[in-house]
């Protein structure tokens, strides 16, 4: 799940899966639907629901789901996340609304591409004779006959509220996550880094000035909920600015390798040391910020990850650092300016133009200090997209998600990673959660 841009602008719709009595009867057919609610008597919405429904099967079948958004019941053409759901639609104004419908719409877009595109070639080919044409454009066609449709009925716009959340429960992550006073007190307290220890910089990017973060940030906000999206270009730069410096205690290949199947199974590779990004939104103070996030992975039995991640505040400076395990465990907070949260690790002073340094142990994922870094470093790493953990080739030119539908890597295991999205805090909340950091005490300690 990369950064959501809304669609074109237009009418409404409406994400989800809907229940429906759908037979699919031959390899061409698409026959035995009958519509319901208010989608009844106009053929071409009667019969993208048909084709919607087609490829939820195939897609099922084969196991290749995504559960990076969630789904929006009877809203095929829709899917939501925290962020999107903490909007209250009702109180939309009707650019609001144009935009927030946008973004669902995209959402879809982008979990139907991974999806169709994760499906074997057989049941590729399968889903294509039974819709008659490529499947993804039936969800960029169907998407636009739906929206303009559902815009025009008033069921649509009281039916949706009430389903625009994010539903089901992940389980709390199996491993203890409580740190110590003392583990907390060491974090930033002066230290020399270890002689032995692997350092990691970014390959590529300059770091910036708070003032032109705040400017680029400023600037790409959107007209209607004012959410801020920077245009690709401008993105790179800020994923860049604020990778941190990695310093790893323990063996080097076993730090920032590749996730990749192998021979049916997941496995690493150590060839090229990688860092996996996502820019994501969260809330404070009703406004909303921008926050970036580094997912670094360790070989592991076959794999476990780190995730680091920076809110980026209203001033252009990080209001906060926080990280968690893979797993979901061993949650971390570090408050920043702006950020009132008792218990929390304030973030030390990094001067402008140095980067953030984080120590990490290689064999337990767990961060030992972080502190401002401004001395050499013999090893790079690339930067690159976490969407390509959801598309890791597999063979024959096949591609596999590194999570199964439910959001857990595959075999799975009682310390298995997650999807984003799926890792659930001890005291219930989540790590994506927009309001995390309204009420930071609750999980500064975690």
């Amino acid at each position: 799940m990369t950064f959501k841009k809304p669609a074109k602008q237009g009418g409404y719709k409406e994400s989800g899966v809907l229940k429906v009595g759908l037979v699919i009867v031959a390899a061409a057919g698409l026959a035995g639907f009958s519509p319901i609610g208010w989608r009844t008597g106009d053929p071409a919405v009667e019969r993208c629901l048909v084709e919607y429904e087609a490829i939820d099967s195939v897609v099922q079948q084969a196991g290749v789901a995504d559960s990076g958004y969630a789904r929006i019941e009877g809203f095929p053409y829709f899917r939501i996340d925290r962020f999107l759901a903490s909007y209250d639609f009702t109180k939309f104004q009707p650019a609001q609304k144009t935009e927030w419908i946008g973004r669902l719409v995209e959402a879809d877009k982008q979990a139907r591409a991974i999806e169709i595109g994760n499906l074997p070639a057989y049941q590729r080919g399968v889903l294509f004779a039974r819709l008659g044409r490529d499947p993804m454009q039936t969800v960029e066609a169907c998407a636009e006959t739906m929206r303009a449709f559902d815009h025009q009925k008033k069921e649509a716009h009281q039916a949706l509220p009430p389903r625009a959340k994010v539903t089901g429960e992940d389980p709390a992550p199996a491993r203890p996550t409580s740190w110590s006073k003392e583990q907390l007190a060491a974090l930033t307290a002066p230290r020399e880094t270890s002689p032995d220890a692997s350092v990691f910089a970014p390959a590529a990017g300059l770091t910036m000035s708070p003032h032109a973060v705040k400017l680029v940030v400023e600037t790409a906000r959107t007209d209607a909920l004012r959410i801020p999206q920077p245009k690709e270009d401008v993105t790179e730069r800020l994923i860049a600015a604020f990778a941190p410096v990695w310093v790893v205690n323990g063996r080097a290949d076993d730090a920032l390798v590749l996730p990749e199947w192998r021979e049916g199974k997941p496995a690493t590779s150590s060839e090229v040391a990688a860092a996996y990004t996502l820019v994501t939104n969260t809330k404070f103070k009703g406004q909303a910020l921008l926050q970036i996030s580094y997912v670094v992975w360790f070989k592991a039995q076959p794999v476990d990850g780190l995730i680091w991640r920076v809110t980026i505040g209203p001033d252009g400076r990080p209001l906060a650092y926080d990280s968690i395990r893979t797993d979901g465990s061993g949650y971390l907070l570090l408050a920043g300016a702006g950020l009132t949260a008792p218990g929390a690790v304030a973030i030390p002073e990094v001067p402008d133009g140095d980067r953030v340094a984080v120590t990490v142990d290689a064999s337990t994922r767990t961060i030992s200090h972080v502190g401002a870094w401004s001395g050499q470093t013999r090893n790079l790493y690339v930067l690159t997209q976490y969407d390509r953990l959801l598309r890791l080739y597999r063979s024959a030119g096949e591609t596999h998600s590194l999570f199964g539908p439910e959001g857990v890597l595959i075999p799975g295991g009682g310390h298995a990673p997650r999807q984003w999205g799926h890792h659930k805090l001890p005291n219930g909340a989540y790590f994506d959660s927009p309001t995390l950091f309204e009420k930071p005490a609750a999980v500064a300690s975690q």
